[in-house]
């Protein structure tokens, strides 16, 4: 249980580390922030903008959609890549913290933020990946229709949601003990 309970503040640590990377940017590029959720699921605690919810599972900072707008593709590719780089950079913290103790949990820590900087790097919507092919496009001229964005968002959620269940089922499976 002990194991479980460090896990979960590891997890929410990462999370929220990630968001703050992301908050970094926009305040300094003078953007105002709706909400910064921590969770999935019903609110259990909200103050300000800040929003904890049920399942800590993932996160996200919701900027002014009319100051997001006013943002260059730049600034907006660097909010968005904010949180990978807060992860990485966490990464490397657990991963040193890991060498020079030598305790397991600090590498599963920094494989655990490695894994969510990547994650969130993939090009599926909502994902941080998404909005930086996004910026892409922009800086090219090219828009997807509100048809193209709601596919990709099916899509892109169907992967994210298909693959966390098959990562559960697996784990399941390998608690049988066979």
């Amino acid at each position: 249980m002990e194991i479980f309970f460090a896990f979960l503040a590891a997890l929410i640590a990462s999370l929220s580390l990630h968001e703050l990377g992301h908050h970094l940017f926009l305040h300094r590029y003078g953007v105002a922030i709706r909400e910064i959720s921590l969770g999935y699921g019903p609110a259990l605690f909200r103050t300000g903008s800040f929003v904890l919810r049920l399942a800590p599972i993932c996160a996200h900072v919701a900027p002014s959609p009319q100051d997001w707008q006013q943002l260059t593709n730049r600034q907006r590719a660097f909010a968005l890549a904010g949180g990978p780089a807060a992860s990485l950079l966490v990464a490397v913290a657990f991963a040193l913290a890991w060498l020079l103790s030598g305790h397991v949990l600090f590498r599963i820590f920094a494989e655990g933020n490695l894994l969510l900087a990547a994650f969130n790097l993939l090009p599926l919507k909502p994902l941080d990946g998404w909005g930086l092919v996004e910026c892409a496009l922009e800086s090219q001229g090219l828009r997807l229709s509100e048809l193209q964005q709601r596919i990709a968002a099916g899509v892109g959620g169907g992967v994210i949601w298909g693959g966390l269940t098959w990562a559960f089922l697996l784990r399941l499976g390998s608690m049988g003990g066979g």
